[in-house]
């Protein structure tokens, strides 16, 4: 085997984790996509765009899945690549086997509700490979990290916080009733672990953007573009939330805020203040389906399409207040945690691959 297979076993090897990255990003989108539709009560075939998003996703990642095994098979130093591709083929077949036991599920139960075994196959697959992809982005060798490079680290976060996000969803929002089961949580329960998850998972995953690529405006780009992707697929499409764009994408100012600190500072106290800012977002983030889960034990309103961005402006003056201080304490423990993940532990360590640039 000459250097120049190797080279082009690990490029494939990259194009690859890659495609599962973009995939899932789709997939991920198209499910929150999918969740408007039925909030607005659109009839809804099998060939629906959100539908086809979804299994357009799903294809791409199989494509993707396929590109790092053979780029996987060129190269010298397999074990690098060993435990990303074993994320990924555990994470997508679970994919792609949620597809026909969904389909068993209606047949046998009717609609089902955002939290099902059918649907958390689905997520935590999913979750499982777009892990297994970013591995693989970040294992890459490199000299130093290239713009490039750290735009391919944002393609691989997105998709994790995406499903992470469907996940937490499950267990927080109050869309899981049907004719036979009822799997919606307990509304104080969904309130305790809204208020504690949603921040967590914001400052880990932002905090962690910055410290793999230690470049200023990774952070912003990558809370940028799940704002983006959130509003494409939940505000943009509910007319009666068109006027509050403005206010939803004004969260990037928070990240933008928090990117400046980490990058230009190395205090420690400092980084946990950006920290605390990130978590202090959760609220605005996660508009407007957060308006369901302070909702069951705040207002207790019924919320109609029309009326999602009133109950939230109440929330946000009467609620937010109460809550921002946890949002904000566990903004630093993201931060920790995030700082943890990629500094301490090797078993984490070779989830994520290397943090550090290779010299």
């Amino acid at each position: 085997m000459n250097l120049q297979n190797v080279i082009s076993g690990k490029q494939r090897f990259l194009l690859g984790c890659s495609m599962v990255s973009f995939g899932i990003l789709m997939t991920s989108s198209a499910g929150s996509w999918d969740i408007t539709n039925h909030l607005l009560n659109k009839p809804e075939t099998f060939f629906s765009l959100p539908h086809l998003f979804l299994y357009l996703g799903v294809a791409i990642s199989s494509v993707g899945t396929g590109v790092m095994v053979l780029g996987n098979r060129h190269v010298f130093d397999q074990q690098k690549f060993k435990l990303s591709k074993k994320l990924v083929l555990i994470g997508l077949p679970m994919v792609i086997l949620a597809a026909p036991f969904d389909y068993f599920w209606h047949l046998a139960f009717g609609l089902d509700g955002l939290l099902s075994p059918s649907h958390f196959a689905l997520t935590f697959g999913l979750f499982l490979a777009s892990i297994g992809a970013l591995s693989g982005i970040v294992s890459y060798p490199k000299s130093k990290f290239t713009i490039s490079h750290s735009l391919l680290t944002v393609l691989g976060f997105l998709p994790i916080w995406l499903t992470a996000t469907g996940i937490l969803y499950m267990f927080s929002l109050p869309f899981s009733e049907t004719e036979y089961f009822d799997f919606n949580p307990d509304p104080t329960f969904a309130v305790i672990f809204a208020t504690l998850s949603y921040p967590l998972l914001i400052s880990t995953v932002l905090f962690m953007s910055y410290k793999i690529n230690k470049r200023f405006g990774v952070l912003t780009i990558t809370g940028s573009c799940f704002l983006f992707i959130n509003a494409i697929t939940s505000i943009f499409i509910n007319d009666f939330l068109f006027t509050t764009i403005p206010f939803y994408l004004a969260t990037i100012i928070p990240f933008f805020i928090s990117d400046i600190i980490l990058s230009f500072t190395k205090r420690k106290i400092l980084q946990f203040a950006a920290g605390a800012i990130l978590g202090s977002t959760a609220f605005m983030v996660y508009y407007p389906l957060i308006t369901y889960v302070y909702n069951g034990v705040f207002t207790q309103k019924v919320v109609f399409p029309s009326l999602i961005a009133h109950v939230y402006s109440e929330l946000m003056v009467s609620v937010y207040p109460l809550l921002v201080g946890i949002m904000i304490v566990l903004g630093v423990i993201g931060a920790a945690l995030g700082g943890y993940i990629l500094s301490r532990g090797d078993a984490v360590k070779q989830v994520l691959g290397e943090a550090k640039p290779q010299s």
